[in-house]
């Protein structure tokens, strides 16, 4: 049974949008750092690059973890002019924290990227002075460019984008606004798809169970949706397999019972014919022997019939 292409089509978005899904919910999730806090040599910092972290020596133009529930700032130069090109924040790719996991004295375990309210580690985060924010996604992913940033109340999908606050529901929220009612329900924060039981200093909640317990709810949550799916589409399929197979079956015996009748009422024709064509014949003839007989006397008298009739000379002309 072949799937037809449409239907295989439909099976490849579901399933692409079950990975985006799975890749949504583990956005942010306990990684291994290679720093501490504070750093073993006092001198140095915990410097993160596009590909690394490490307690070193930080230079004009790094960026400096000083804590690790919060961002990374950058120790150089700001951009101050809107619509110039800005260095956005690096976010290098951190190996996952295992339960089983070996730290050495070096390492950390933290929430990655920085899930921070006010301030989270993500693609609006740059070097960028007051009043602006560095964009590198969307039209500026190639080049990063400072934009002003957003009053309260506009639409948002970053708190770096929002001038005083932070992003909530994708809406600039005001800095003094009360937001104890966030603390105690479960609900994605729009740039970085986490738990937003969050702290009265804006902080995000650190407590690790409850982060790996709505990551796990959404990763099943995510499985048993499109397994459900994927069930019912292909419940619908066979279901519709077998009802066109059912049709054309019974149009396959229509057509063969037509057939048969219409070639048996043409056999019973031809013998009647026969019959009252050939003088020597009647049916009062087949009486008195078996009905084996009686069909091998038949198709006897119908094979000279059909001879006889080749045997006849054409009519003669007559103009």
């Amino acid at each position: 049974m072949n799937l037809p292409q449409y239907l295989i089509l439909l099976l490849t978005v579901i399933f692409s949008a079950f990975i985006q899904k799975i890749n949504a919910a583990l956005e942010i999730q306990y990684s291994i750092i290679n720093c501490t806090w504070p750093c073993p040599d006092n001198d140095d910092s915990c410097v993160i690059t596009s590909n690394s972290t490490s307690c070193q020596k930080a230079d004009d133009n790094s960026w400096v973890m000083s804590s690790p529930k919060k961002a990374p700032a950058y120790t150089g130069a700001t951009v101050s002019i809107d619509l110039l090109p800005c260095i956005s924040a690096p976010i290098p790719q951190l190996p996952v924290a295992k339960d089983d996991a070996n730290l050495t004295d070096e390492q950390t375990i933290i929430k990655w990227p920085v899930p921070n309210l006010r301030r989270p580690l993500d693609n609006y985060l740059g070097n960028c002075g007051h009043g602006l924010y560095c964009s590198s996604s969307g039209e500026d992913s190639q080049t990063p460019v400072c934009r002003p940033k957003l009053e309260v109340g506009s639409p948002c999908t970053s708190s770096n984008q929002c001038s005083a606050g932070y992003c909530y529901d994708n809406i600039c929220h005001p800095k003094n606004e009360d937001i104890s009612t966030a603390r105690n329900e479960t609900h994605s924060h729009t740039t970085t798809n986490v738990n937003s039981n969050s702290h009265s200093s804006g902080e995000w909640s650190d407590n690790a169970n409850s982060s790996m317990s709505a990551t796990t709810v959404k990763i099943l949550a995510s499985v048993f949706g499109i397994l459900g799916g994927l069930a019912i589409i292909v419940f619908g399929f066979i279901m519709w397999h077998r009802y066109r197979r059912r049709k054309v079956d019974n149009n396959l015996q229509a057509t063969d019972n037509f057939l048969r009748h219409e070639s048996q009422d043409k056999e019973e024709q031809f013998a009647t014919d026969f019959l009252s064509e050939n003088p020597h014949r009647t049916v009062d003839s087949y009486n008195g022997i078996s009905p084996s007989t009686q069909q091998s006397q038949l198709q006897t008298d119908l094979r000279n019939y059909h001879e006889y009739l080749l045997n006849q000379p054409p009519p003669s002309y007559r103009p």
